[in-house]
């Protein structure tokens, strides 16, 4: 076969891998050198990937390569943002052309984020290291992004289904020997449109491993929204004990953005909880601001017996809108019996550029 009748043959692979691509409801463009397909639906994922390995040692030098590979992932608050290089932890977001390989992936932003399953590119980094490889680095990519893998080759595997993939990468986060491919494997396992994601998060948050790799199983818990979330949040939360781990359930609370995850929230600010934890709760109360969640704020600054907790909770109140901030805030200055909390309120309230406060001040100072 000749030179010019591969490239006619790779290119039009190429194109059809786009096109299914298109048809599935995301859009994507590939452009380079060093992009093999290996998408033979009679391999299993894991077979596919042995031959992407046994290429990369017959026709390629150096010790790292990408596999790749389409994946249904589910709505929620989900930012992916990704620059992979031929090294094990080097990985930031970027946006310049580059001259080897570029990827264009995004979907039409009519679409509702939170309803609307989306097709994304999942990227494994493999290292080289004797006669095997060990996959030490792994991302899904966000659409809207244009993505550059410099010098470095890329297998594409297909479209596997989505079970398939949920499994593959469960295997790699159970046989891995390092906690930070572990962490990286838990985002992409968390955002698989799969029914055992949240469940598979539960058990990492609740089993006996490092409390960082419990932090971040939470932490996808509340980013990815799923229907069964609050439910395992809430019993991580009724037997949590560290406070490492109560402050990531606040954060993951608030990330549901949910009336069940205020609640929750609320809970845990009235709650007997390590102090720093209940002013995390105080203060993401305050960036939700539901009409309860102020009401316990109020509570908080005029009755908690922790003068820390009651001066976190007047600064959460500041960071509300000034309509129904300041009126609150010169109410704890008017009718404070603490002399501290009412200096707190008056510093916030210095703040704000309202001819409200200015009349405050006004009748303070010229009494």
């Amino acid at each position: 076969m000749t030179k010019a009748l591969k490239t006619i043959i790779k290119i039009f692979l190429i194109l059809i891998f786009v096109l299914s691509h298109f048809l599935s409801g995301a859009e994507s463009g590939l452009e380079g050198k060093n992009i093999i397909l290996i998408d033979d639906v009679s391999l299993s994922l894991e077979q596919r990937v042995e031959k992407a390995e046994k290429v990369f040692t017959t026709k390629f030098n150096g010790s790292y390569f990408l596999t790749g590979y389409n994946v249904n992932t589910r709505g929620g608050n989900i930012s992916f943002g990704t620059f992979i290089t031929s090294s094990d932890d080097r990985m930031s977001k970027i946006s310049h052309d580059g001259d080897s390989l570029r990827i264009y992936h995004y979907t039409d932003t009519d679409l509702d984020y939170e309803e609307d399953y989306k097709k994304r590119i999942v990227l494994f980094l493999h290292k080289k290291s004797g006669k095997r490889s060990e996959v030490v680095n792994a991302v899904i990519l966000k659409g809207g992004i244009r993505y550059k893998i410099k010098d470095i080759p890329l297998f594409l595997l297909g479209d596997p289904d989505t079970n398939e993939s949920f499994n593959f990468v469960k295997k790699l986060f159970d046989s891995s020997s390092t906690e930070k491919f572990q962490k990286r494997a838990l985002a992409v396992i968390a955002i698989h449109d799969h029914k055992g994601s949240s469940s598979f998060l539960y058990k990492t948050a609740s089993a006996n491993y490092s409390s960082n790799l419990r932090k971040s199983a939470i932490f996808w818990l509340g980013v990815t929204k799923a229907k069964d979330s609050i439910r395992f949040l809430k019993k991580l939360s009724n037997s949590a004990t560290e406070k490492k781990i109560i402050k990531s359930l606040v954060f993951a609370f608030y990330n549901l953005n949910s009336k069940e995850g205020n609640k929750e929230l609320i809970r845990l600010a009235k709650g007997d909880i390590p102090s720093s934890a209940r002013r995390d709760a105080i203060f993401w109360l305050g960036q939700r601001a539901s009409k309860e969640g102020i009401r316990t704020l109020k509570n908080v600054v005029s009755n908690d017996k922790n003068e820390d907790i009651r001066n976190s909770a007047v600064f959460a109140l500041s960071q509300l809108d000034d309509d129904r901030s300041i009126p609150i805030l010169i109410d704890i200055v008017k009718n404070n019996k603490n002399p501290r909390i009412k200096k707190k309120a008056m510093f916030w309230l210095g703040q704000k550029d309202d001819k409200r406060v200015i009349d405050l001040f006004e009748s303070i100072l010229l009494k």
